[in-house]
């Protein structure tokens, strides 16, 4: 009797100005419901493996959407800084569409 096994991963970083990029992986196979009893070993190395697969696909979307991230924020058009006119900003920055 087949045994359905499931394996899953989520893994969320922070970017800077309070974003963040996540990736999630989930995996879900059939394995032989006796190694359980007479092999644990080689259902641990399964369950491994596809947590294995699940980790570098998690990071390697991760990575994928940093490059494409750092791409677009240094193509983009730079804010400008400006005060609303009730005093100075303090160091914060208040966009154009802030000021509509």
């Amino acid at each position: 009797m087949p045994l359905t096994v499931s394996v899953g991963l989520s893994k969320k970083v922070g970017q800077p100005d309070y974003g963040s990029l996540g990736a999630s992986c989930n995996v879900q196979f059939e394995a032989d419901a006796t190694l359980l009893q007479s092999d644990i070993a080689a259902f641990q190395r399964h369950v491994h493996n596809a947590y294995i697969a699940c980790t570098q696909a998690v990071n390697d979307e991760l990575a994928r959407q940093q490059v494409g991230d750092a791409h677009s924020v240094a193509t983009e058009k730079p804010q400008h800084s400006h005060s609303n006119g009730s005093g100075p900003t303090n160091g914060h920055r208040v966009t154009d569409k802030q000021l509509e």
